[in-house]
């Protein structure tokens, strides 16, 4: 992405600017806090004030925004190159940050930036200028993660017209914020006194600059338009006399005597060179269409005419947005037919200069959707995250009609509504398509055949030409289908996902940098593992999806999507406990895998979860940091947070709350994002038990049931028997105990279908004690009521999973009687029922007796399986 250095310096000092020590004061206020909000209207001088204040320190980094920067990545690549322009000594990361983007994973990203501004020793200041145009809730929300871990010595200013949609009571009351606000920014009688006097030369007395100040309330915007409404006057004497009325109303006539008062050559530059953004003289050349461009700029800088200067090089300028709002309504008044033509020319410079992003917008301004289409297409194959969102608008405004004329543009339009959610909006688009498809199919070439000399209809078509349809044909056909398999999985409709999967895999394949391709990324870790598990929602389902997904993609030879499906098949048998056979099927996706997919980071860290289970806890976190270091290349931002997460668990399971808590630092986790991200489930659910471990009861509790909403409102019924698990620990621990045996009866009640054992064994210790009271009490309780009653057999089989585990092997016979251990533990020894009789001294009959007992309390049908599950509940 294109960084304009313009955007990422401290606006060049104007002239004769007077100096405002108090203001200089109150800002440097905000160096003993994390963040200092500056907010008032239009015209208050929030950035100039900054800006004097800012250039009089050592390092700061400066944030020109515009509303081009509600983009996620747009805007954190402009907050990367300011640092970086602020502190040219920041060491390299280890990784390119920008190539380690993804979306969906924000949070470990801005993890890296803490990581990389944490190793400065000196202070560092960020001023994000003009924040009032971010609009975008993720932005919002990723500047509070990037807040809640920066170090003391990095300070953010935010400037604005309102006070940022962030969550601030904390860093109020933590008194880590400081505020300058609109009574801060008025004049005073002392500063106005001042700047009529030094600034702008108006020979005005004390009664006229009382009039003013009351008027305008200290607000300089105000002040500064009677001034030059004054200096264009033929005879300036004392104030304008219409100068009157409510804020609107001033500025609205001040502006318009302004710019009556310019010579004409004058107001047609600031009216024809006002639908842009940001101004050079040879765009301003370019619109204009005369070479004047640079005089009038400098002209316009010397008069301060509402120019802001956006480089130290004096090469790149902006308006005033008050004006060139103002400007832009009276270009349309004034002169409406020129308006189109203005941004047609804008959008041809802008492409000619290879600013691409902008000229779309001004294409799309003049209703020049061929030419913006074009662009589209070009930024689309060389895609990056950035364009995203950016891409789905410009798709949008273009009307259905043209979109349809270009399959490759409508697909992409498709897809990015079906990964924003809006899935019917998505599928109305793509029965259309599917009908262009199948036309095309019938059609082939067309008729395109000619007469030779004989009246004989000839193909002069080279076969090139035809091995080129078929093969945009089939890609075309691959993203179709692909889309349709996106939709099937939203929709929780999984053999229409494998039936279109299929179609897929034999019709196309990704070529890097695919618009299909980038998008599917963020959604791979879903179709793996525990999070394709919590996406079904019911283990007996998942394991039918499974199965028939390995036999397809090991018919169609797909190696990745065979090692997804192997990564899922694994996860489903490390929840039942079979861990031998996990690891099995573990191994084999990690062999036939290409390393190269988002399932690599789930199936490394499943495997961790296998050691942690067998106490290998040196080797998980070995596992764990060799891989970290081994998937940079994917993203450093997804295994960041995962991975760190998981760490954070390791250290729970071994009683170091404060390694717990500087991984989960690390992790870059954010949970003041609402709603949290279904995703980073298990994530969160580790950060509840760290708050949990530091009695952190509350805090705990309420992170819980945000948790709990999410799995109900996303119909994930695995997640939220995690999250009822962890709840009736909670609960017990606070001293609810009544409260933590109906959520521990809750999750048993849905858990026992499906058979669940790890989401209740990896809980370890206090859930063992918690659910040897539940299986105490059960058969006496009446408070734990109907709905809540679970077999105890199922109880009986947690039990002896857990206790083995925590080496309490004594106690793991409480499923079966010391008789029938007896026979399980002959069984393996592969003794007959005779052979069995007489090591027992009973009689076969009572063997017999006993071995179907066995068979009925551990759920099996043989001597084989009983030795197995035996194994596995640690009977054996």
């Amino acid at each position: 992405m294109l960084v304009l250095s313009a955007k990422v310096h401290i606006p060049a000092k104007r002239m004769r600017l007077i100096e405002r020590e108090r203001l200089a004061l109150l800002l440097d206020q905000g160096r003993g806090c994390k963040l200092t909000v500056v907010t008032a209207p239009a015209g208050y001088g929030k950035s100039t004030a900054l800006g004097a204040w800012a250039a009089l320190q050592k390092h700061v980094a400066w944030v020109n925004l515009e509303k081009s920067e509600n983009d996620l990545h747009r805007f954190w690549a402009y907050v990367l190159a300011s640092i970086r322009a602020a502190c040219p000594f920041l060491r390299e990361p280890s990784q390119d940050l920008l190539t380690a983007w993804n979306v969906n994973t924000i949070e470990g990203w801005i993890g890296e930036l803490i990581e990389l501004v944490s190793g400065i020793e000196e202070e560092i200041i960020l001023v994000l200028d003009d924040y009032h145009v971010i609009t975008d809730k993720r932005i919002h929300e990723s500047l509070e993660a990037w807040l809640s871990g920066l170090p003391g010595h990095v300070h953010l200013y935010i400037s604005g017209r309102a006070e940022p949609p962030l969550k601030l009571p904390r860093l109020r009351m933590s008194g880590q914020l400081h505020l300058v606000g609109l009574k801060d920014l008025r004049f005073t009688r002392e500063e106005g006194e001042r700047f009529f006097r030094d600034s702008v030369e108006m020979p005005l007395t004390s009664r006229e600059i009382d009039a003013i100040l009351d008027q305008t309330e200290g607000w300089i915007g105000g002040m500064t338009l009677v001034a030059l409404s004054w200096q264009n006057r033929s005879h300036p004497v004392g104030v304008p006399a219409q100068f009157s009325g409510r804020h609107r109303d001033v500025s609205d006539y001040l502006i318009a005597e302004v710019l009556d008062q310019q010579p004409a050559d004058v107001q047609s530059f600031l009216l024809h060179t006002s639908i842009c953004n940001r101004l050079s003289a040879p765009f301003c050349d370019a619109l204009t269409e005369i070479d004047e461009g640079q005089r009038m700029l400098e002209e316009l800088d010397r008069s301060q005419l509402f120019l802001l200067s956006l480089d130290d090089q004096r090469r790149w300028y902006r308006y005033h947005r008050l004006f060139q709002d103002f400007l832009q309504a009276q270009l349309q008044i004034r002169y409406p037919d020129r308006v189109a033509r203005l941004h047609l020319e804008a959008g041809k410079w802008l492409e000619q200069n290879d600013y691409l992003e902008e000229a779309v917008e001004h294409y799309l301004q003049a209703e020049q959707f061929g030419d913006a289409m074009r662009l589209i297409q070009q930024l689309q194959d060389k895609l990056s995250p950035s364009l995203l969102e950016s891409m789905r608008g410009w798709l949008l405004r273009i009307p259905g009609e043209l979109l349809r004329e270009s399959p490759e543009l409508e697909m992409s339009c498709i897809v990015l509504l079906l990964c924003s959610g809006r899935l019917e909006e998505a599928e109305k688009r793509l029965e259309r398509v599917g009908a262009s498809l199948h036309d095309a199919e019938e059609g082939g070439l067309g008729d395109d055949r000619e007469l030779d000399d004989d009246g004989e209809l000839v193909d002069n078509r080279e076969p090139d030409d035809y091995r080129r349809l078929s093969e945009r044909q089939q890609c075309w056909q691959g993203r179709y289908h692909t889309a349709r398999m996106i939709l099937a999985y939203e929709r929780k409709d999984y053999e229409e996902m494998l039936h279109y999967g299929e179609r897929s895999a034999e019709a196309s394949s990704s070529k890097s940098g695919d618009l299909l391709s980038m998008l599917l990324k963020p959604l791979d870790p879903g179709l793996v593992g525990r999070q394709f598990l919590a996406q079904i929602g019911s283990l007996r389902v998942a394991e039918q999806v499974i199965s028939a997904a390995i036999r397809l993609w090991e018919e169609k030879n797909h190696d990745d999507f065979t090692a997804v499906s192997y990564g899922s098949y694994s996860a489903l048998l490390y929840e039942w406990n079979r861990l031998d056979e996990a690891e099995f099927w573990l191994e084999r996706a990690l062999e036939i895998g290409s390393g190269e997919k988002v399932s690599a980071l789930s199936m490394l860290l499943l495997k961790a979860r296998i050691l942690q289970v067998r106490q290998a806890y040196t080797e998980a976190v070995e596992l764990l940091t060799d891989g970290m270091a081994r998937l940079d290349h994917w993203g450093q931002s997804e295994s960041q947070l995962r991975i760190a997460a998981e760490l954070s668990r390791i250290s729970l399971a071994q009683g170091d709350v404060s390694s717990a808590v500087r991984c989960m630092e690390e992790s870059g986790l954010e949970v003041a994002l609402d709603p949290l991200v279904p995703a980073y489930m298990q994530e969160y659910a580790v950060l509840a038990k760290i708050w949990l471990a530091q009695k952190r009861f509350d805090e705990a509790k309420f992170l819980l049931n945000r948790l709990h909403r999410v799995a109900q409102a996303h119909d994930r019924p695995l997640d939220e028997v995690r999250i009822l698990v962890l709840k009736s620990i909670v609960y017990a621990q606070s001293g609810q105990q009544q409260m933590a045996m109906l959520k521990l009866g809750k999750a048993l009640k849905m858990a026992e279908e499906d058979e669940c054992i790890r989401t209740f064994a990896d809980e370890g210790p206090m859930l063992l004690e918690l659910l040897s009271a539940y299986e105490t009490m059960r058969p006496h309780s009446i408070l734990l009521g109907e709905l809540s009653r679970v077999s105890l057999d199922y109880v009986k089989k947690l039990l002896c999973c857990m206790r083995s585990e925590l080496g309490l092997p004594e106690m793991s016979q409480a499923l079966l009687t010391a008789q029938e251990l007896r026979i399980l533990q002959l069984i393996e020894s592969k003794l007959t029922n005779k052979e069995i009789a007489g090591t027992l001294s009973v009689s076969v009959t009572t063997v017999k007796t006993h071995t179907n007992n066995i068979y009925r309390k551990l759920d099996v049908k043989s001597r084989f399986e009983a030795v197995h599950r035996g194994t596995e509940l640690g009977l054996l």
